[in-house]
């Protein structure tokens, strides 16, 4: 990885809705990205978490605690194993399913939607035949990125969040990383990122990098903006659409990155030695002040769970630094924070070693922490008809299933 003199980038110069075509690309010199920035941190040594939680697959029989919501998807074979929350609406899933065979893996997606308990749609071919890289919600859009055996590159097949007709489709280089947010949907793999137009799929950008630089980066929605950043050297550069995809912060880094990821509309970085930092489009950098050996994301919350005598005790912070939530809960470390949607009054909720759930609310007593035992570990948290709701997904045959938090 190169160091303060920058990456040799190539970028397109193009209007904020460039066409599918894009114009040619431009030779960016290390001179664009800024060589001094806000600087943050001490190191020492550790390493990050994958940025999605795969959940695992549940069984029956639905334990009586637990409300079976909507039918079966009785056009979608296979089993569970991944769940996300839109982030357009939080009372929406949309769910990964697993079919074929090792030999010729096929995987199909499926949107439920909690408010209205049903399955809006499910499409058995979802995702382009091949290995599943990521699915990333974005905009209107969750796009399945897949590496069939035998062939270079990748295919992106992107549908309609709402209907689950397929908005666009894409192939290119090989895809080690998908990820989506606001407006864009990023893809990284043989030393490339691309950014896609997550309405049209047409090209916004596209740039030659180091594969550490790839395999780090994030998108990250903000107010009226979607950005980009990633690590160069010792650096975390953010580029912005409303910027043409020029850099717009660069902020050092004193100490070994172990996790980059986003927490709300914030770039999040946990370095090496527990430490947290959230940078805004500025790269102005905010302290979580609180030490955590792992760092988790959760919405609009970074959260963390320590070992403690007689259990762990689980640390949730926003992206201001303020520490929202801080309990003792039942169960083993280090565990695992589910997908949380990002609205106000969602849930916490945390998977130990186990698969024992607990369930926590902010701003609430302790008694608002509620074990939930024995039985299939939750996926989700999110907010329906306004009462916090913890859920896990069940399969074969595919079912979501609910188990209210604390007021509902």
């Amino acid at each position: 990885m190169r160091a303060a003199a920058g990456l040799a980038l190539a970028a397109l110069a193009c209007a904020p809705a460039a066409p599918a075509s894009g114009p040619p690309a431009l030779a960016a010199s290390p001179g664009d990205v800024p060589a001094a920035g806000p600087r943050l941190g001490l190191g020492g040594a550790g390493a990050g978490l994958p940025p999605l939680a795969r959940a695992p697959t549940w069984l029956d029989p639905v334990p009586a605690r637990l409300v079976a919501r909507g039918a079966a998807v009785s056009t979608l074979p296979g089993v569970a194993v991944a769940v996300w929350i839109d982030p357009l609406d939080g009372e929406r899933l949309v769910i990964q399913v697993e079919a074929g065979t090792d030999a010729a893996p096929r995987a199909g997606l499926a949107a439920f939607d909690l408010h209205a308990d049903r399955w809006r749609w499910a499409r058995v071919d979802g995702c382009a035949p091949g290995r599943v890289v990521g699915v990333a919600l974005a905009g209107p859009v969750v796009a399945c990125a897949t590496q069939a055996a035998g062939v270079a590159g990748a295919a992106v097949t992107a549908l309609a969040t709402d209907t689950g007709i397929t908005a666009w489709t894409w192939r290119g280089h090989p895809v080690e990383q998908v990820r989506g947010a606001g407006s864009v949907v990023a893809l990284a793999g043989a030393e490339q990122v691309t950014l896609l137009d997550a309405a049209s799929g047409g090209t916004l950008a596209h740039w030659q990098v180091p594969a550490a630089a790839a395999a780090s980066l994030v998108v990250v929605a903000r107010a009226d903006d979607t950005a980009v950043a990633w690590r160069d050297g010792p650096r975390i550069v953010q580029r912005a659409r409303r910027a043409a995809w020029q850099p717009t912060a660069a902020t050092i880094v004193d100490g070994e990155i172990a996790l980059l990821t986003v927490v709300g509309d914030r770039v999040a970085v946990a370095l090496a030695d527990g430490t947290l930092y959230f940078l805004a489009g500025d790269g102005a950098a905010v302290s979580a002040g609180s030490l955590a050996a792992v760092w988790s994301p959760a919405g609009d919350r970074a959260a963390a769970v320590a070992p403690v005598p007689g259990g762990a005790r689980l640390l949730a912070v926003d992206p201001a630094g303020i520490p929202r939530a801080e309990v003792a809960v039942a169960g083993a470390a280090p565990g695992v924070v589910v997908a949380r949607a990002s609205v106000a009054g969602a849930p916490l909720v945390w998977v130990d070693a186990a698969g024992r759930g607990t369930v926590v609310v902010e701003g609430r007593s302790s008694a608002d922490v509620v074990d939930l035992g024995p039985g299939p570990p939750p996926a989700f948290a999110t907010v329906v008809d306004g009462v916090p709701v913890a859920g896990a997904v069940l399969g074969e045959p595919v079912r979501v299933v609910e188990v209210a938090a604390p007021g509902r």
